[in-house]
């Protein structure tokens, strides 16, 4: 048995494997998905062992790996890998581009304007909705009042509609500020 149909039986790589040839199915195939996953699996136990001494989290990744490997995940996963790597280094790229001019710390406090840009956006729309739903309301209050009958029930309208009237101001100057 060669090394070629070694790895495509042990690491399950599919039939196409047998046909390519031996240099890219070790360094493709094999060298870039495992380190990317032993990485990815290092990450992972890091995060389960928190504080622990690193040669067991080591240790624990590459137990993870061999599990990964013998029950057959791996061959999906090495496929997905290569198909995506290309994507995967323009995108490390640009971050590193990125990084060399503005500073993470930049970028970090860039994100948090753009989010508190988004929720001052979103408090406007949602400032006028509720304006808009104050009218509506104060405007059928008023179709209520032309049509009643008693004073108690104008006195009763009358008192909604001048506390709806109060609750649009509020609504209006909180919408004045949110502009500002």
């Amino acid at each position: 048995m060669d090394i070629q149909s070694l790895v495509c039986s042990m690491f399950q790589l599919g039939a196409t494997c047998q046909t390519m040839t031996q240099e890219k199915l070790l360094v493709e195939y094999l060298l870039v998905p495992s380190v990317i996953m032993i990485i990815f699996l290092y990450i992972a136990t890091d995060s389960f062992l928190k504080g622990k001494q690193t040669g067991i989290k080591s240790l624990l990744a590459i137990v993870f790996y061999i599990v990964v490997v013998y029950s057959g995940y791996y061959g999906p996963f090495a496929m997905f890998v290569m198909s995506y790597v290309q994507l995967f280094l323009i995108g490390m790229f640009v971050i590193f581009v990125i990084t060399r001019f503005i500073s993470i710390s930049d970028l970090l406090h860039l994100g948090r304007s753009a989010r508190r840009f988004g929720e001052e956006k979103y408090d406007t729309k949602l400032i006028a909705d509720r304006i808009k739903v104050k009218e509506d309301e104060i405007k059928r209050l008023k179709n209520r009042l032309d049509k009643a009958d008693g004073d108690q029930q104008r006195s009763m309208l009358n008192a909604l509609i001048s506390e709806a009237n109060m609750e649009l101001e509020l609504y209006k100057k909180q919408l004045e500020r949110s502009k500002r």
